[in-house]
């Protein structure tokens, strides 16, 4: 959310505009990455390691450097079954392997 939040803020939105982002952020979903979900767990060492190429039964044939925070939020969007949405090509070769990426 921070993320989205500084995009608008360096796009020069108005007031308005940034306070309708803040209030699409109280009608989501939040998991809490703190606790000891395993699915989460095993689905971030999954997604990073076929990543750079390194997930032994799934080669992606080259590797790509994600962002921590990008490993989890697409983790997380893979555990909640939920469609990503970006502005950027971060999540490209993950979609429609672990997630349904959607970019604007």
């Amino acid at each position: 959310m921070g993320e989205i939040l500084s995009f608008g803020i360096q796009q020069n939105w108005r007031q308005a505009q940034l306070q309708s982002l803040k209030n699409l952020f109280s009608k989501l979903v939040v998991l809490d990455i703190n606790s000891n979900d395993n699915k989460l767990l095993d689905t971030y060492a999954e997604i990073d390691s076929y990543s750079k190429n390194k997930l032994p039964q799934d080669k992606l044939g080259r590797s790509i450097t994600m962002g921590k925070n990008d490993l989890w939020i697409a983790s997380t969007a893979r555990v909640a079954n939920a469609t990503l949405l970006t502005i950027d090509g971060d999540f490209d070769h993950l979609n429609g392997k672990y997630l349904t990426v959607k970019k604007y």
